[in-house]
């Protein structure tokens, strides 16, 4: 692969609600995206949970397939937690590519690319568990990682501030590592 793709999945993301704004003349980058690139909305699956669809969009299974249907599994005959790690190996970034996979759904504990990066995502605390781990302190200042951790009455201020050390994480990878693919 000789071009590098970024793909930026914004969950829960209504891209017609994107389009409109865009049009009002908000959502200055977002315009830049769909100038330079290829900005469209995505169908879900059914059903269209969080991490079914991330994991159908990029293993190309259906939830039946995966036995994936929410963030809960039935065994024997309790809801626990769903086991995210019966998907790994079945990505497509699991090829030999160079791959950044960064807080993507359902990616939780972290695992070992053969060249790549991997960050946790959702459902996971506010630390940022990184593999290799030896990477974690070339992407993540300690002083960030400890702001993650201070809980604020203010739901959305969290928000934006989990959301923006993350965006300064992706920044540091993309600068550091080459690679094919970044999710």
């Amino acid at each position: 692969m000789d071009e590098e793709v970024i793909f930026l999945g914004l969950d829960g993301m209504d891209i017609r609600y994107v389009q409109e704004m865009m049009e009002k003349g908000d959502l200055e980058n977002f315009q830049k995206l769909s100038e330079e690139g290829i900005l469209e909305g995505l169908e879900s699956c059914e059903p269209p949970v969080t991490v079914p669809a991330w994991a159908t969009m990029f293993t190309g299974k259906t939830p039946g397939n995966l036995g994936a249907f929410h963030f809960q599994e039935l065994v024997d005959g309790e809801f626990q937690p769903f086991d995210f790690t019966k998907f790994y190996g079945s990505y497509i970034w699991d090829v030999d590519i160079d791959a950044s996979v960064l807080f993507m759904p359902g990616i939780t504990p972290p695992y070992e690319l053969e060249n790549g990066i991997v960050t946790e995502g959702i459902p996971c605390d506010n630390q940022i568990r990184v593999k290799p781990e030896e990477e974690k302190y070339n992407i993540v200042t300690e002083e960030e990682e400890e702001r993650l951790l201070e809980k604020y009455t203010d739901k959305i201020k969290q928000a934006m501030k989990k959301f923006n050390i993350h965006r300064k994480v992706v920044d540091r990878v993309k600068k550091k590592h080459s690679q094919n693919l970044l999710v």
